[in-house]
């Protein structure tokens, strides 16, 4: 949802607003192209290079956590600064803002890892890889709103991994109980991006309140209706940059709900900061359009 660490290679967006920054973080980070084992073993030996956890204030995932999250891939392997969720066992749902740049143009994202927790210790067996064959963008998306900011990346072959269910269309959340899930790699309170998959919990946000934040921290802003608010009014846990596309999750004994993509915020400097809302695409406003394309793509 902000903004990623600068560098070379930096593929950080910022949204066509003033003060609004996506969460896409710099592709330095590869495990596989083609040969997995191999890479994989490449990266252990570039551990030195390695930053520390994810998340602003949350904590480490385990295989367990979030099974279906995926990490999106250049065409060099490299992590390509975003993440999303297997809704379907060849199709990823992931942010419009992580598959093109501010002009819309395509950016390189040509395959993602099924369940990768770590960078450094996870192995090619407890990982699955795909290749994306198609990018399917809303026609709507705009990065100076930062409306209908959601897309699907079609994989080459089935995943094995059990595919997260998305929330039905009538699905109602609770801003006075419903605390929620989301999970990436991005930057903590410590550190630009992370090795280890972290998770936070933040506490679903009704509209009024995400405005009425919003609005102090910029003048005339007003979330899209597409989209809705989780986050703490005090510091606390927060997604932030590299954590764009993830998803936002509410945990229930009958399975996870996916319920929103990690989109954007006011500002990197404040993840996990003193209200600092993250905002995040709907599942459940975007669910009819997302089955339209499974019926039109059918997969």
């Amino acid at each position: 949802m902000l903004v990623a660490a600068g560098g070379n290679g930096d593929r950080t967006q910022h949204s066509g607003r003033p003060g609004l920054e996506f969460t896409t973080s710099s592709p330095h980070r590869q495990l596989a192209a083609t040969d997995v084992q191999a890479a994989n073993d490449a990266r252990r030996r570039q551990a030195n290079d390695a930053v520390h956890s994810a998340v602003a204030y949350g904590f480490r995932a385990n295989d367990r956590t979030i099974p279906y999250i995926a990490t999106l891939l250049d065409s060099n392997g490299y992590w390509a600064g975003c993440g999303g969720s297997l809704i379907r066992p060849r199709l990823v749902v992931t942010a419009a803002h992580c598959v093109v740049d501010d002009n819309l143009k395509p950016q390189d994202v040509k395959a993602v890892y099924i369940g990768l927790v770590d960078w450094q210790t996870d192995t090619a067996q407890q990982f699955e890889y795909r290749r994306v064959v198609r990018v399917v963008r809303h026609r709507l998306y705009s990065p100076s709103t930062v409306a209908y900011d959601i897309a699907l990346l079609v994989l080459n072959k089935p995943a094995k991994t059990k595919p997260v269910r998305m929330a039905p269309r009538n699905f109602k959340l609770n801003p006075r109980s419903d605390v929620l899930l989301s999970a990436g790699w991005g930057q903590t309170e410590s550190a630009p991006d992370s090795n280890h998959l972290m998770v936070a919990r933040l506490p679903f946000v009704s509209r009024k309140d995400c405005n009425d934040i919003m609005e102090h921290q910029l003048d005339d802003y007003a979330v899209p209706a597409t989209s809705l608010c989780a986050g703490w009014s005090t510091d606390n846990e927060d997604t932030c940059a590299g954590d764009s596309g993830g998803p936002l999750v509410k945990k229930r004994s009958s399975g996870d709900l996916l319920v929103g993509i990690v989109s954007y915020g006011p500002s990197v400097q404040t993840c996990g900061g003193e209200a600092n809302l993250g905002v995040y695409t709907s599942v459940i406003v975007m669910r009819p359009w997302i089955d339209a394309q499974i019926k039109a793509l059918k997969v």
